[in-house]
């Protein structure tokens, strides 16, 4: 006859994670083409618990010029002679016209048909 004379273990507490740990994994999930899901899954978190993490910690700041590098650079009209008339842009018939907008982002695209799958992978990865 088997007996178990160990008391049964109380449920597990709330885990405790430190702010580099936190940190580590929002800086992974804001790499391009990460998912958050698998990030956690690879840490042994719940996605959701990660999801809050991103919304807690801000985004690093952008990287600035220095004020002096800004005042240097000043925006100029340059004139540029027209020859002739411009006429709208003729697409090829042997090539793919893409224009997508989706948020702030726009996109005009033209690929040779020849080439078509190179296309396909290039938008899916785009638009991930």
């Amino acid at each position: 006859m088997y007996t178990n004379n160990q008391l049964p273990q109380p449920g597990r507490g709330r885990r405790t994670y430190s702010p580099e740990f936190k940190a580590q994994l929002v800086a992974a999930c804001r790499i391009p083409g990460m998912s958050v899901a698998s990030v956690a899954r690879n840490h042994g978190i719940n996605h959701n618990i990660l999801h809050r993490w991103l919304r807690e910690l801000p985004d690093p700041a952008p990287a600035r010029l220095p004020q002096t590098t800004l005042k240097a650079v000043q925006p100029a009209f340059i004139a540029l002679p027209i020859t002739e008339p411009i006429a709208p842009a003729v697409v090829p018939a042997d090539s793919v016209h893409v224009e997508i907008q989706r948020g702030d982002l726009s996109v005009k695209l033209r690929w040779p048909a020849a080439e078509t799958p190179a296309c396909a992978q290039w938008l899916l990865e785009l638009l991930r």
